[in-house]
């Protein structure tokens, strides 16, 4: 009966009658529209929170999640251009552009000597006026030493390529699972200790040599990771 139930939601949900954002029937509520339990009715909504679609809040009820964005391109992009590719409108508010020393860790992923120049960017990235994502770039001094003063809430993949002939043609991302922190909760809107998806891209040029790295926080209320494998030599 339970899962019945949930499966009569996840239509709801699914054909837009329950829409993101939405406050599903109390328990009692439901208890008494399905005549069942509240063990019955706790159990469908158990079903509904592991597939990511609804979220109980405390004190408040259950509600809709927001759709996930898929992340499965095997194309180079930056957040603007994939923004625009699922048909989202692409924002950004730099928080801080600023020179200074590259340590041990950003000089090795950059292939730069410790103590070298670097170009920091932090931006929040948003999408429809929702913030997806904070994104800490940084980018060799010597590359674009202008950049400091540039429009960054622009694409700055764009920006490298059309005004410094910088193309980005390779990138190896790394994800792993993470926390949101107080200050990041504020301005990703979402309760500290939220998880997010932890995102780390080195990026290089047609010469292979790196241009770029990035440590993205990305909601992980919006995005989901989707992968294609297969079996080379399958039955042998």
């Amino acid at each position: 009966m339970y899962y019945q139930i949930a499966n009569l939601l996840r239509e709801q949900i699914a054909s837009g009658q329950l829409r993101p954002g939405d406050r599903l029937p109390s328990e009692d509520e439901l208890c008494e529209l399905f005549q069942v339990s509240r063990t019955t009715v706790r159990a469908a909504l158990d079903v509904l929170v592991s597939a990511g679609l609804v979220r109980r809040e405390q004190g408040r009820g259950t509600y809709v999640e927001e759709s996930r964005l898929e992340q499965a391109s095997e194309r180079l992009c930056g957040f603007t251009e994939e923004m625009r590719q699922r048909g989202l409108r692409p924002e950004t508010k730099v928080l801080k552009v600023q020179k200074e020393a590259a340590d041990e860790f950003l000089a090795k992923k950059l292939n730069l000597t410790p103590g070298a120049a670097v170009i920091r960017i932090e931006r929040l990235r948003l999408a429809d006026g929702e913030p997806m994502g904070i994104q800490k770039a940084f980018l060799p001094f010597s590359l674009c030493p202008s950049l400091l003063d540039d429009d960054l809430s622009q694409s700055l993949y764009e920006l490298l390529e059309k005004k410094y002939n910088i193309i980005p043609c390779k990138a190896e991302d790394t994800y792993y699972v993470g926390k949101v922190s107080p200050q990041e909760a504020k301005l990703l809107r979402v309760p500290a200790g939220a998880a997010a998806f932890v995102v780390e891209r080195v990026t290089l040029d047609s010469n292979g040599e790196p241009i770029e790295y990035v440590r993205s926080i990305m909601r992980g209320d919006r995005y989901r990771i989707s992968l294609k494998l297969s079996r080379d030599n399958f039955g042998k």
